[in-house]
């Protein structure tokens, strides 16, 4: 089981579009190392399925992928094949979510990395002289106060959503969401849930699959 992922996924940052068809190809080989990994039979919800084996969903699986790619790209030196393409797209803003190899690569570097970027060198850039950041120490209880006293003012029917991210000790990612309305200056649970996604993933892919789960 352990190089069944990596076999799965190898290439993945050439033939990855986003297409659901490829989901549907390699979605239940993926699922079977799942059910292997705890045991649980094929009636069991995929989420519950994934959550309990630990595993992200297969799509972040790949999107994270092709985001290091991109970055390893963009961080290689300036003779590299691809750097002045992946630069150059990302400069132009060129969009393309169906397209493959540098185009999606473009793409998904396009979450994290603003439109018209500038590289620098670390080797030549001095660093200036900053004065220590003077962080304000806030007091709890007075926060709690007045996100309160927000609530209470914001318009009838609005619904709010929140999501959380952590490390826990056994290395895994936990991510959790909550969805109120309010109603009547009265908040109303819609829907929560958590989950422990992949013991790889960072704790930013925890904040992504929060706010999934919540669209």
């Amino acid at each position: 089981m352990a190089s069944s992922i990596p076999a799965l996924l190898w290439g993945s940052e050439v033939w990855w579009s986003g297409a659901s068809h490829i989901l549907d190809q390699i979605r239940p080989a993926y699922h079977t190392v799942a059910r292997a990994i705890t045991g649980l039979p094929r009636c069991t919800p995929i989420a519950f399925l994934l959550n309990k084996a630990g595993m992200a969903p297969i799509d972040l699986l790949l999107d994270k992928s092709t985001q290091r790619y991109g970055i390893r790209i963009l961080l290689n030196s300036d003779d590299h094949p691809c750097k002045k393409t992946v630069m150059t797209f990302l400069t132009e803003g060129t969009k393309n979510i169906d397209g493959t190899g540098i185009r999606r690569v473009n793409d998904v570097l396009r979450r994290i990395i603003p439109t018209s970027p500038r590289m620098e060198d670390p080797t030549h850039h001095e660093q200036e002289w900053m004065p220590p950041a003077i962080i304000p120490t806030l007091d709890k209880a007075v926060e709690a106060a007045n996100h309160m006293s927000w609530l209470n003012n914001i318009s009838d029917r609005c619904i709010l959503a929140y999501s959380d991210r952590s490390k826990e000790d056994n290395g895994r990612t936990s991510s959790a969401w909550h969805v109120v309305q309010t109603r009547s200056q009265k908040q109303v649970i819609l829907f929560e849930g958590a989950c422990q996604i992949d013991i790889h993933c960072d704790i930013e892919d925890g904040e992504i699959h929060a706010i999934q789960q919540v669209l």
